[in-house]
């Protein structure tokens, strides 16, 4: 059975199987391009069927490129270790790739999990443990690419996380779609979220650099959809796919070198837009995904804003056509909400990343650390960045100060912005939860 970019569904090839027996279909692969899919349908009458070793196959090109795969982690021993023995698990996963790297930049090490120990061994001389200090994504994902590359320059790396659920299955998937490409082509896993697991994150994602925004839904791609309801039947382009699992071909190793030192966010991003700018196009591959951490369960205001804010001026910096008045604009907007809602620790952190990127590259020198450690000592300075327990968390009296309901959106938000910057700023402020 195929679709159409709307969902329209046809029979392409049938068949009828009495007893036992083995059944091949096939199915040209001409009315696609747009968008659409194709799978397969069972209807057992008059008794129960069984079915067992399903396989998609096409004519396979004239040699098989290689796949290895780089795993970054730091301190999440048990999750990195799982990661390990889900790909260990799948035979023709251990048949497939030509080496495993398991970058630990940690304390907390992965090799003295007994489960990683006890998988090791299934990986013969393909699993590679290698230590380094903390030197983020950015440092752990370019050792990683760099250890493959130096061993072989044709080989492609898959890039993954420590902390997602695995399913095996897509490191065929990614690596049998780059095997067909016409040209070399990153090949990218969908996210799908950890707590929800039948919800996709984003099917393609974008980058808007003239507003430094990340993370952006492609047009007509499916976002924190249900997969059980709906499916992803339009051909969407990428213009990067995040490094929770992403194919990276030899060839733009070899043309583009290895990622930035910016330690945390926006590597991946730099990397998909230095990428594109080559020729180099990404896909985000449906059907081919990994479980995440959900990303609406994580703290907007912590230390990682930092690196957000610093490596997205870098990388527009680089990239785009970014104007100081724009900037100067957006980021005008954002400090002011964040004092009026005060939140003084997420300004002082906004303001430190832009200062950095102001300074220069030499921040970059020491490849990360430094600044981790100073931003967490800054922010250790504005009490409501501090983190509570929900049942110890320090709060008023509800006898004293009552709760007030929020006056929803209002219908002029800047007019209500200035508003309440100028009752803050003479003491007309009401206190208490809202």
């Amino acid at each position: 059975v195929a679709s159409d970019i709307a969902g329209h569904r046809r029979i392409v090839s049938s068949a009828v199987v009495r007893g036992s027996d083995t059944v091949a279909l096939t199915a040209p692969l001409d009315k696609f391009v747009d968008g659409g899919a194709l799978w397969l349908e069972f209807d057992a009458i008059g008794g129960t069927v069984d079915i067992s070793d399903v396989e998609w196959t096409v004519e396979g090109p004239s040699t098989v490129r290689p796949v290895a795969i780089a795993i970054c982690t730091f301190n999440r021993a048990d999750d990195c270790a799982n990661t390990v023995a889900a790909l260990a698990s799948d035979d023709r996963v251990l048949e497939t790739l030509d080496g495993v790297y398991v970058v630990d930049q940690g304390t907390d090490l992965v090799e003295s999990r007994d489960v990683y120990q006890e998988v090791a061994p299934r990986f013969g001389d393909k699993l590679h443990y290698v230590r380094q200090p903390n030197l983020g994504g950015a440092g752990g994902f370019t050792r990683g690419l760099y250890e493959v590359s130096s061993t072989s320059e044709h080989t492609d790396v898959i890039l993954m996380d420590d902390d997602i659920l695995c399913e095996p299955e897509t490191v065929l998937r990614l690596s049998a779609f780059a095997n067909v490409t016409v040209e070399p082509t990153l090949v990218g896993a969908q996210m799908m979220y950890l707590l929800n697991p039948d919800y996709l994150n984003v099917g393609a994602e974008e980058v808007h650099l003239d507003r430094l925004a990340h993370g952006q839904k492609v047009e007509k791609a499916l976002s924190n959809t249900s997969m059980l309801k709906k499916n992803q039947e339009r051909r969407v382009d990428a213009g990067y796919n995040a490094w929770w699992t992403c194919l990276i071909p030899a060839e733009v190793v070899k043309e583009i070198g290895l990622p930035i030192p910016i330690f945390f966010q926006w590597d991946d991003v730099e990397y998909g837009v230095r990428a594109r700018n080559a020729g180099f196009v990404t896909v985000t591959l449906p059907n081919a995904a990994v479980w995440h951490a959900d990303f609406y369960w994580k703290d907007f205001d912590d230390w990682a804003r930092y690196f957000s804010t610093r490596n997205s001026l870098i990388v527009g910096a680089l990239h785009g056509d970014v104007t100081t008045k724009s900037i100067r604009r957006q980021f005008l907007r954002q400090i002011s909400e964040y004092l009026v809602a005060m939140q003084y620790g997420l300004a002082a952190t906004t303001l430190r990343g832009i200062e950095d990127f102001l300074s220069g590259p030499d921040v970059l020198r020491d490849g990360g650390i430094e600044a981790m450690a100073a931003i967490r000592r800054e922010r250790g300075e504005y009490p409501e960045t501090v983190a509570h327990p929900a049942a110890t968390a320090p709060v008023r009296d509800a006898d004293v100060t009552p709760r007030r309901a929020t006056g929803g959106e209002p219908s002029r938000p800047l007019l209500v912005l200035f508003k309440r910057a100028v009752n803050q700023w003479f003491g007309r402020i009401q206190g208490g939860p809202v």
